[in-house]
């Protein structure tokens, strides 16, 4: 219990990364604000909104929150929307779009 309890406060601490135009995680936040930004001018890495589909949906199952799950299925949905080149996505995403 103390686990999940731990895993929902740091959960809830970035949720604002996904406040986003796209759904895309905004890479950095600052939990004492909730403040999120990119200082990359590259975008964020296409691992990061990738990766996190597993920790946000098994926290979506293990508490009945379905916010944990819906941030992560917008987030992907934007992934998935990106245009590839020879069914490759790109190395960097931008939130914005």
């Amino acid at each position: 219990e103390l686990y999940l309890t731990r895993a929902v406060q740091v959960a809830d601490a970035l949720l604002p990364a996904f406040d986003s135009p796209s759904g895309v995680p905004h890479s950095d936040v600052n939990i004492a604000t909730g403040e999120a930004n990119d200082p990359d001018a590259h975008g964020v890495g296409i691992s990061e909104p990738t990766t996190i589909q597993l920790e946000f949906r098994y926290l979506a199952r293990a508490t009945g929150k379905r916010v944990y799950a819906d941030v992560v299925d917008r987030a992907m949905a934007a992934v998935l929307a990106i245009p590839k080149t020879d069914d490759l996505a790109q190395m960097f995403v931008r939130v914005e779009t």
